[in-house]
């Protein structure tokens, strides 16, 4: 793949003998290049990791300015969570976000009205008492040994997640789900059913979910970041003219 680059001298080190781009210059690289649901996940997965902050993403895209694809890279540092544990969950709440569908707060622990917990959600919406689940293929199959075959592995899993579901349901809250292939492939179709879940009044919730280190009783307000969208489809628009 071939990168703009100005006259700003290129950071380099090795890996294994070979001189390679570091690995924040690499980041800020593919951020500019990608659609922002991938380069927020990759932003997710180098905070989750350690191996990059958003400092030093920050300072390495700072002397990228008017470079193509920045604003992109910026929106996709300041979307960020290293609470998303999945590249399904990144890529999915950013997909939907840029469709209107407010950004979730991730990896959420809910419990009933006598503070038992009951199950961990991918994301929440705590103003709208909606919960979001990104299905993988891959945890279907996490009970695969000698003994148990894929299909049976694949069976409990999904009766498994059946039962816990229905019990965050019991609460008042109202879930959506979705697959790898249908945020891949049909993300409007998805964000379509996200949204009339939302405009949907509000049902009596009862239960708790816990924030910022207390249990808060659903629903509740919380600040949540975003970034101007209109803004960075704006300049593309204009560099395409």
């Amino acid at each position: 793949m071939v990168h703009h680059s100005d006259s700003h001298d290129i950071p380099v080190t090795q890996i294994d003998g070979l001189r390679v781009t570091s690995a924040a210059r690499t980041a800020a690289d593919t951020l500019r290049s990608r659609r922002l649901p991938h380069g927020t996940a990759l932003v997710d997965q180098a905070l989750r990791s350690g191996v990059l902050s958003k400092r030093q993403l920050l300072d390495e895209l700072s002397t990228q300015r008017r470079w193509v694809g920045r604003p992109r890279a910026l929106a996709a540092v300041a979307l960020g969570d290293p609470r998303r544990e999945t590249w399904l969950e990144s890529y999915s709440f950013v997909a939907l976000y840029e469709r209107g569908v407010p950004m979730p707060i991730p990896q959420m622990n809910m419990y009933d009205d006598q503070r038992n917990f009951v199950g961990r959600v991918d994301g929440l919406d705590p103003e709208k008492g909606i919960f979001f689940e990104a299905d993988g293929h891959d945890k279907y199959f996490l009970d695969m040994n000698p003994t148990t075959s894929p299909e049976e592995s694949a069976l409990r899993r999904l009766h498994q997640e059946k039962q816990r579901h229905g019990r965050i349901e019991r609460l008042g809250l109202r879930g959506v789900r979705w697959t790898s292939d249908e945020i891949l492939n049909k993300a409007e179709r998805v964000a379509s059913r996200v949204m009339e879940v939302v405009r949907e009044p509000i049902p009596e919730i009862r239960g708790y979910a816990g924030w910022e280190g207390e249990l808060r009783r659903l629903p509740f307000e919380v600040e949540r970041s975003g970034v101007d969208l209109h803004s960075i489809r704006t300049r593309r628009r204009r560099r395409a003219a």
